[in-house]
Formats: structure tokens, sequence, C-alpha cells
């Protein structure tokens, strides 16, 4: 383990880890107990200070694929094929200062969209202007961020943003056009108490903004558009072909506070975040009219704890847990003048709920001097309900998945390491309630939602693997090369295959 005293010694021991060898800080840097404190100090800017106390600097190039038979949600496609290159950074500049930040780009293709002529489903859906051709999807994507925290007197301050630029585009009918704008802004302090642990309050804002146009260059293009409201509704008199321009703005804020341990007594992280994001949709074809709005509100929770059982062996059971309620909002508007659109009244018309929670006693076991052994049981369960009113629809379901990842590291020299991992998970679920009176199955659009439901409510299994190699080839630089892939199997519903490649340096 790599604690400390009080900040001022935190930042004291920075000098003796760094004097140590790179690859034991890689080792470190990926061990249960610094995976948990990184994850709870990202929830706070003042809490990154005490993320960990050395310095560590990566940039990488990867490969990411995946493949379905198919869609898990026919709106979010079929599978991807992307390449990036990411870098980031957490630097500790003095005893007192620590800065931080992150910067990737990506390019590939997102295949078989259908239904959704818009990005970031999760976040705008079922809001969206769609229609059944579909087809891939050119993808670039930028992302941004960074942050500094600093230390006086057992009070820690941090501020970090981070900005998304992402372009989406086809070059065949409909043509989509969709430019993502994503900016995140936090700001915190945080105060240490008893001289072991800090506890941090933050504030954030994201400012989201995306642009969704479609085009048709065939002259006697027959493609209709749908503006969907979900569980196979729509507006019908907005759709057609004349709703071909539409934006998502709204900015969101949220709060967080963090637990962390400045040392070993008591080694215990937790944190809750709360975000609030609105979303507009606006048809920019119809003089910027507000068609619907959502409301987003998400509790996220963690909370571990790492244990020395012996010498060799520590464990670090953790707990995540996230609730999420979107509603939504459809406006009705009256005869129209010209192009002008007068509000006549609105309804919430829809909600969504989700909770996730998952459980992880990651137990890692140092054999000898040169092997390692790490030994992770865990189980997910999540619930759905989703909800429309007039007409009245209802989709709820509920899962369970038991999961057990093994890896084993060989230290093949004092320059070199090996990591070979391999996993599987069983996924239970189970419809506890459907109900979509009114939707007509046998269309393209009804079977479109009771697709994501069966998906959603069929079992699954997994497996995969992982095989890695990190080579120190100077003392203050070494090479991580990866392999990650994994099969998934969907009863009645074919198969799924991912992989992940990376090579990078750490430094």
């Amino acid at each position: 383990m790599l604690w400390l005293g009080t900040a001022d010694s935190f930042g004291a021991a920075v000098s003796d880890s760094v004097a140590g060898a790179l690859l034991d800080h890689v080792v470190q840097w990926n061990s249960a107990e610094a995976v948990l404190r990184r994850a709870t100090a990202e929830q706070s800017s003042a809490s990154m200070f005490y993320a960990s106390p050395f310095s560590l600097s990566a940039a990488c190039v990867t490969g990411d694929y995946r493949h379905s038979d198919e869609a898990e949600v026919v709106q979010q496609g079929r599978g991807h094929t992307l390449a990036g290159v990411e870098a980031e950074s957490y630097m500790r500049l003095s005893r007192n200062t620590v800065v931080w930040g992150d910067a990737c780009f990506h390019i590939g293709t997102r295949r078989n969209i259908l239904w959704n002529n818009a990005d970031d489903y999760d976040l705008v859906g079922p809001y969206v202007i769609a229609d059944s051709v579909g087809g891939n999807l050119s993808v670039r994507s930028y992302d941004f961020g960074g942050g500094y925290a600093g230390f006086s007197r057992g009070w820690t301050w941090g501020a970090q943003a981070g900005y998304t630029a992402r372009i989406s585009y086809r070059n065949r009918d409909p043509r989509d056009k969709i430019v993502v704008s994503d900016l995140r802004v936090s700001a915190g302090a945080s105060r240490q108490f008893g001289g072991r642990y800090s506890l941090a309050v933050d504030g954030s804002l994201r400012v989201y903004n995306q642009e969704s146009d479609i085009e048709f260059y065939r002259p006697n293009n027959d493609i209709r558009l749908y503006a969907l409201t979900g569980l196979g509704n729509y507006y019908p008199r907005f759709s057609g072909n004349t709703a071909k321009s539409v934006a998502y703005t709204g900015v969101g804020f949220g709060g967080a506070l963090t637990l962390m341990p400045v040392t070993a007594t008591l080694p215990v992280f937790a944190s809750l975040n709360f975000t609030f994001q609105p979303v507009k949709q606006i048809l920019r074809d119809f003089n910027n009219l507000e068609l619907t709005r959502s409301r987003h509100y998400m509790l996220a929770v963690r909370t571990g704890i790492n244990v020395h059982c012996s010498k060799s062996v520590q464990v670090t059971p953790r707990i995540d847990a996230l609730l999420h309620r979107q509603l939504g909002f459809e406006n009705f508007f009256g005869t129209s003048t010209g192009n002008n659109y007068v509000q006549i009244g609105t309804r919430r018309n829809y909600y969504h709920d989700c909770a996730e929670g998952n459980v992880s006693v990651p137990v890692e076991w140092n054999c000898s001097q040169t092997l390692d052994l790490d030994i992770t049981p865990a189980a997910t369960v999540r619930y759905g309900h989703e909800d429309y009113r007039r007409p009245k629809r209802t989709l709820e379901s509920s899962a369970i998945t038991p999961l057990l990842k093994m890896s084993v590291k060989w230290t093949l020299s004092s320059a070199m390491r090996l990591r070979l991992g391999a996993g599987g998970a069983y996924t239970f679920a189970r419809a506890n309630r459907e109900n979509l009176a009114g939707i007509n199955l046998a269309s393209i659009m009804g079977t479109s939602v009771t697709h994501n439901f069966a998906m959603l409510t069929c079992d699954a299994s997994t497996v995969g693997g992982e095989l890695g190699l990190l080579w120190a080839f100077s003392p203050s630089m070494a090479l991580d090369v990866g392999l990650n892939a994994s099969s998934t199997d969907y009863r009645g519903h074919g198969k799924a295959l991912a992989a992940v490649i990376s090579a990078g340096l750490k430094f």
C-alpha cells in the first residue's frame, strides 16, 4: 500500500516514490486500491490532490472493435470499428500542487444504426427524428480535459474542465450530419479532519449542444422521417420530410461529496454524486419550435475499503450504485400562422427509471517475488421501468449478473512483466411487465420496440480474456501493449464479439 500521514507528508512521500522503479509505479497504479482511490477522487477536483502519491503519464494508440448479430438497442447500432490516439497525465508539481489532464482523438464507424438520426441516444432519446433506413455513421471525436488542485493548512481546493467535440455523418440518403459540443466544468474544496480523512464538496456545470441535420440528395426520395416520442409513439404533425434540422440543448448542474483517506489507518473511500441535466429538442425548420424536453436526474454512490489480510494478501471490496430517472415532456401547438406555432399545452407523458448496483471483491495475492494472482468475484443487479401514459404502455425488466475475473502477473525480469487474464459472466434476466397496448407489432417501428425489450430481457453468457506485456526499456519509460477480447451469447439472439488492442508508453 502507498500511504501516508498528513497532507504535508503526502507531498514528502512523492520524492521517495519517484526514486523507485517505473514498473513498480505502473503496477501500483493498476492495483485495486489505486483504481478505487482514483475513481473516488475523480468525483471531486479538490480530492484529486489525494489521487496518487506519485506522478505518472501515458500515451497510446488503440483499436476498438465490436460486432453483434443483433443490436442490443437498435438506435445505437450493431457495433463499431474505432481507432484512437490517447494521452493522460497526473503530475505532482510540488508538495502542495497537482495537475492532471487527458486528450484523445477517435475516428471510425458505427454500424447499422436504425430509428435514430441523433447522437448520445442515452441523453436525447427517445425524442429523436428517425427513419427506418438508417445505416453506418462515420465518426470523429475529440476530447480534452484537465485540472489543478492545491493544498494549504489542511485545506485543498481544485478546478477541472473537460470538452468533447464530435461529428458523425453518412454519405448516402438519409445523409446525417451530427455535431456535438459538450462542456463540463467543476470546482470544489476539501478539509482534513482528524488528520486522517478529507471531506470534499464540489459543484459542477454541464453545457450540452447537438445539431442534427438530415439531407436527401435523391430527387424522388420516399424515406419518411418520424418525430419519435417513445415506445412506438410519434408526432404525426411533425413527421414526414420537413423536420430535417434538429437541435438539442441544455445546461445542467451537479454536486458531489467525497471522503478520501490521507493515512493508512482507516482506508475507507466514499463518494456521493448528484447531477441534473435538462435537454430541449428544438425543430429548426419550424421556427425553432421546442417540441419536447427531458429532465435527467442521476445519483451515483460509491464506497470501498482496502484491507491488508497479510503481507502478501490484500482485499478491496467496493460497492457502486447508480439511480437514474428521466422525465419526458411533450408540447402541443395550435393552428399555425405562417411558420409561427403557438404552444397551447404541455404534459409529462414519459418516464424511465433505471437502477443498477455492483458489488465486487478484488483479492490480490503476492504469491512470490515473480508471481502475483488477482481474483475478483462480483455481481451486478439491474432494474428498469419505462412508462408511457397516453396511450398507456409499460415495460419493466430486471437482471442479475454474477461474474468472476482472474489474472496472473509474471515478473520475467527486472524490466519486463507479463499479464494474463480470463473471466466469465452470466446474466439471468426477466421481463417483469410488458404492456404495449395499441402498438402495431407487425410494423417496423413496433418491431424495434419489441426487439429492444427482448434483448434487454434475454439471458446472456460472456467469456473473455486479456494478454499484456509491460517492458521498461529505459529508467524513465516503459512500453505497455495489451489485448482484451470477449464473446457474448444472447440466448436466442445471436452473439457479440468485442476486442480492444492498445500499445503505448508509460513515463
